[in-house]
């Protein structure tokens, strides 16, 4: 049985000529801005690329091979999704799960999605970056734990991962996955979290956060603190949860 796919192009203009002149505004254009003033493109192979990834365009198949329209694929470095926890010392039965908030200075307003506030938007998170080189799923979760809260090594109990250990962001624009791991925390060991406050990744806030805490916080979309609102309204880290707590089911207790 065929099956749908992706193609180059310029492949798409050899097998169908006018296929992106009948799309018309529905394709995508790349506009590059030069000294000359900008120069706009569409119906062409580009690449955009860095260390954390790049950025492709495709042409989507029908399982006839039939050109259906384009979009741009971004591949990211490969990186880590941690969820951190631990047993509540205060509240028997409870745990606590390691949240960060940080800027994202360009993400719009959720009521009007073509205007950058003046403010940053802040989003609580789980901690995650992407691996170092010669680095597995499991390393890359420990250090961006220590990176992003503070946690040191010598608190930490045990690391495992679900059986399932990937997560997609969103499969409609990203080519990669992120892998998961749980790090399981003694919060005895831990007595203060300092975010991390560095120019490349502007973390404000950091926190083991009640399970009881964080899921209030989810359902209303944020929390009010002396510098503003934060939402928690991060994708990776939604589906993360999800995915924790379908394969830990007796730590959902709030």
């Amino acid at each position: 049985m065929a099956k749908s796919g992706v193609v180059t192009a310029e492949r798409t203009k050899r097998v169908a000529p006018h296929f992106f002149e009948n799309r018309g505004n529905k394709n995508w254009k790349l506009t590059v801005y030069t000294d000359e003033g900008p120069k706009e493109f569409v119906g062409i192979d580009y690449r955009i690329e860095s260390q954390f990834g790049h950025v492709v365009n495709v042409v989507q198949t029908d399982e006839n091979g039939n050109p259906l329209f384009d979009h741009p694929v971004y591949h990211e470095a490969p990186g880590t999704i941690v969820v951190a926890w631990g047993r509540d010392i205060f509240v028997e039965g409870h745990i606590r799960i390691a949240v960060v908030a940080e800027e994202r200075p360009h993400v719009t307003v959720p009521e009007d999605q073509k205007t950058i506030p003046s403010e940053p938007i802040k989003f609580f998170h789980l901690p995650m970056g992407f691996s170092e080189k010669l680095e597995n799923e499991k390393k890359t979760g420990v250090r961006e734990l220590k990176h992003e809260t503070g946690t040191l090594r010598d608190a930490i109990i045990k690391i495992e991962k679900p059986d399932c250990p990937f997560l997609n962001g969103s499969p409609a624009l990203l080519s990669s996955w992120n892998d998961i791991v749980f790090i399981e925390v003694d919060l005895d060991k831990i007595k203060e979290l300092k975010a991390l406050k560095e120019k490349a990744e502007p973390i404000v806030k950091a926190e083991y956060m009640p399970i009881k805490e964080l899921m209030s916080l989810i359902m209303w979309g944020g929390q009010m603190w002396d510098d503003g609102d934060i939402l928690f309204r991060d994708g990776l880290s939604l589906a993360a949860l999800m995915i924790f707590f379908a394969t830990k089911p007796q730590l959902w207790r709030w």
